[in-house]
């Protein structure tokens, strides 16, 4: 639910200033990456950074970056303990 609300208030405004403005995107606790995978998917041109900081769920969100964006490059992550990944891409 929480997902579906934060996509739903994203949209428009994103919508607005595609055209006008380079977007760039930062999903700080990014969990599983969906809300940075469904921005990318609807908005390619953007520069998306998902950032996760639990070693656990890190590799749920490298697979699921990768898996779901159609090639390795899409989605910048960060994430680890301290965020030794920044600058890592997935």
């Amino acid at each position: 639910d929480d997902t579906e609300v934060v996509l739903t208030c994203t949209f428009p405004y994103l919508d607005r200033i595609q055209n006008k403005e380079e977007i760039r995107i930062l999903d700080l606790c990014s969990g599983s990456g969906i809300i940075a995978i469904s921005l990318k998917l609807q908005y390619p041109k953007a520069d998306v950074t998902a950032v996760e900081l639990s070693d656990k769920a890190l590799p749920y969100l490298e697979k699921n970056c990768r898996e779901n964006t159609g090639t390795p490059e899409k989605i910048n992550l960060a994430g680890g303990a301290g965020c030794q990944g920044m600058g890592s891409r997935a």
